[in-house]
């Protein structure tokens, strides 16, 4: 199955997330925007996972993560990836996503590595991780000065906050309108009282 490891969003941030594309929207740029079911923060792509993998990989984040108490990460502010003449993916920023974010990504993939055998094997991206949560990508550069000044309306816009209390394992299936996400397994942090913004 096509799988990564993901943070969930909750859903009143996912309706301050709408009506923020709402308006990205309505500065007729070229946009694909991100559905509802496409909201979350990812910390691992896993690709192609086999069948005989998927129970071992369950095992792997559960004690991965239970290690790390609950937290929060506030959502606030609309940026974009590219040149201000061409964007290429808008994006809501997560604020003061500090050290415990960064180490529970890292924890994340150090648990799926470990997971690696002669059936299946998984390295992660070279780049850095940003976390972010994606609004839209963008198709073409058609209205790309008005999507960038909607962006920067958006700058200190606050969307809510994201608890972090769990990691979920997800399939991902391609359909004609695009992917549907299911869970496979949910890996739950120390439950421990919620400490504030990492």
């Amino acid at each position: 199955m096509r799988a990564f490891v993901a943070i969930d969003v909750p859903e009143a941030v996912k309706d301050a997330l709408g009506r923020a594309q709402e308006t990205l929207r309505a500065t007729g740029a070229d946009l694909k925007p991100v559905g509802r079911d496409g909201m979350h923060l990812t910390l691992a792509f896993l690709g192609e996972v086999p069948d005989g993998v998927v129970e071992r990989l369950g095992a792997c984040l559960d004690e991965a993560v239970r290690a790390f108490p609950f937290f929060a990460v506030p959502v606030r502010e609309v940026g974009f990836f590219g040149s201000p003449g061409s964007p290429r993916v808008v994006w809501a920023g997560l604020q003061a996503a500090g050290t415990t974010l960064a180490g529970l990504q890292a924890a994340v993939g150090s648990a799926v590595q470990a997971c690696a055998g002669p059936d299946w094997s998984w390295q992660p991206e070279a780049r850095a991780f940003v976390p972010h949560l994606t609004l839209a990508r963008v198709r073409s550069a058609r209205n790309a000065a008005a999507l960038v000044a909607a962006c920067d309306k958006l700058k200190d816009r606050a969307f809510g906050d994201m608890p972090v209390e769990r990691v979920t394992l997800f399939r991902s299936d391609l359909r004609p309108d695009g992917p549907h996400h299911s869970v496979v397994h949910v890996a739950a942090l120390a439950a421990t009282k919620r400490v504030g913004p990492a």
